[in-house]
C-alpha cells in the first residue's frame, strides 16, 4: 500500500496530495481554512476537463468542488453528495420546482433518475466576498429516469457556494435549465 505525498502551489493555494489505493486526498489550505477533498484517482481529468472550459481568473477550489460534485452526480455517489449540499439547499430544477437536499439524495439513491453524460462546455465562477462563490456552468447532459432518456442537450446550472460555519463549502442553492443548443 504505496502512499505519496506531495505539497505544491496551485494557483496561489498550497495543495498537499496523498495517493493511496487509487484515491487521492488533496488538502486546500486557504486563508487559515483547510478543506479536505477526497476524489477518485481519475479527478485529474475532471479538473481538468473543467479547468479547459474556465472562462475568467482560476479559482482551483472552486473548480475542484464542482469536479467533485460532477463525479458524484454521475457515480450517483449519495454520501459525497451529502458533504457538497447544504442542508436548506434551494435547488431549482428545469421544470421550475423547487427541491431540497432530502429531494437530491431521494432521487440519487433511489437510482430511478441517472445522469448519464455530463461533459462541460462553459465554467465561469465569480467571487462574492471570501465565503460565497456563484459558478454557471454550460454542459452537455444527459439523464434518464425510469431506465429512458428524458433528457439529452445543453444545460445551464446556476449554483452558490458558501463556507458553512464549520468551514465546509456547500451548494446552497442552484438552478439548472436546458439552453438552445
Amino acid at each position: 500500500m504505496a502512499v505519496t505525498a506531495l505539497l505544491h502551489c496551485h494557483g496561489g493555494v498550497l495543495v498537499r496530495e496523498t495517493r493511496r489505493r487509487g484515491w487521492r486526498m488533496t488538502a486546500l489550505y486557504l486563508s487559515f481554512t483547510r478543506t479536505v477533498l477526497t476524489m477518485p484517482e481519475h479527478s485529474d481529468n475532471l479538473i481538468s476537463e473543467l479547468q479547459a472550459v474556465l472562462v475568467g481568473p482560476a479559482d482551483p477550489h472552486i473548480v475542484t468542488l464542482e469536479a467533485r460534485l460532477r463525479a458524484a452526480q454521475l457515480t450517483a455517489d449519495v454520501s459525497v453528495l451529502d458533504t457538497l449540499i447544504a442542508e436548506n439547499l434551494l435547488f431549482t430544477g428545469p421544470d421550475g420546482q423547487l427541491a431540497s437536499k432530502d429531494d437530491d439524495l431521494a432521487m440519487h439513491r433511489s437510482g430511478a433518475v441517472r445522469i448519464r453524460a455530463h461533459e462541460p462546455q462553459e465554467l465561469r465562477i465569480r467571487r462574492v466576498g471570501a465565503d460565497v462563490a456563484v459558478v454557471a456552468l454550460r454542459a452537455q447532459l444527459s439523464v434518464e429516469a425510469n431506465g429512458a432518456l428524458v433528457m439529452q442537450g445543453p444545460v445551464r446550472y446556476t449554483r452558490v457556494w458558501a463556507r458553512e460555519s464549520d468551514g465546509a463549502w456547500r451548494v446552497v442553492a442552484g438552478h439548472v435549465n436546458a439552453v438552445p443548443g
